[in-house]
């Protein structure tokens, strides 16, 4: 969404993944705080933190594999070299 509207803020941002059903993949870390902090609605939220950009994918979807969809869209996830964990929010 950033890229293609990216005059957009983050609470623009994170409304806008909800309005369509998306999973909001991200390296900013605020959208985490608006979801964990500020109680902000969201439909999953995977931050990818410390992964070398050729890893992304890979990285994801590792997660989306492992993961089931019904949990995918209630969590929030934090990706890191070799591993991820969840935050339930």
């Amino acid at each position: 969404i950033g890229s293609s509207s990216p005059r957009l803020n983050d609470e623009a941002i994170l409304a806008r993944a909800v309005s369509e059903q998306r999973v909001l993949i991200t390296e900013d870390n605020d959208f985490c705080e608006l979801a964990i902090a500020r109680g902000q609605p969201h439909c999953g939220i995977i931050r990818i933190a410390a992964v070398r950009p050729d890893r992304y994918i890979a990285a994801v979807l590792d997660l989306l594999v492992t993961e089931r969809e019904e949990t995918i869209v209630t969590t929030i996830y934090v990706i890191e070299p070799g591993s991820w964990r969840r935050h339930e929010a």
